[in-house]
């Protein structure tokens, strides 16, 4: 079974912009839960759009916090699982966590993949994480 395409891009500042990451995930509809992105330094997570071109039967989407030897699929839900089964070709922003600590990643901490329903004929499936380095954030704050 393959992986996860992941493609990472470091956003630099604009006219006083944070600096942050954005992560696209491309994943095959036949995936199971998997760590797709591994913290190099402190982050909070600002944002997950899920995107797919062919309506899943019941599946949903999850992002986890994943820290230590914690599995994917037992991690920390940082979001309102997304529903696949309707609103292909449509941009769906998902609702974080109300927990703002559970939505901050320490260096070594993982997002992972996680998946519950059934998928059915779900294709297309894409999952942008956007994350700012606490480092920038505390600048912003003090500055």
């Amino acid at each position: 079974m393959a992986g996860a395409r992941v493609l990472s891009k470091v956003l630099g500042r604009r006219s006083g912009a944070r600096r942050g990451v954005t992560t696209l995930v491309v994943v095959p509809a036949t995936i199971a839960d998997q760590n797709i992105f591994l913290a190099d330094v402190a982050y909070r997570l600002v944002g997950v759009n899920v995107f797919w071109t062919v309506n899943s039967t019941s599946q949903t989407v999850q992002i986890e916090k994943c820290t230590g030897t914690t599995a994917p699929g037992s991690g920390t839900d940082l979001l309102t699982a997304v529903p696949t089964s309707s609103g292909a070709g449509t941009i769906a922003t998902a609702v974080l966590a109300a927990v703002e600590a559970d939505l901050r990643l320490a260096a070594g901490d993982r997002l992972a993949f996680d998946t519950a329903g059934t998928v059915g004929s779900l294709a297309g499936l894409v999952i942008t994480l956007i994350l700012v380095p606490l480092s920038d954030e505390l600048i912003t704050i003090n500055g």
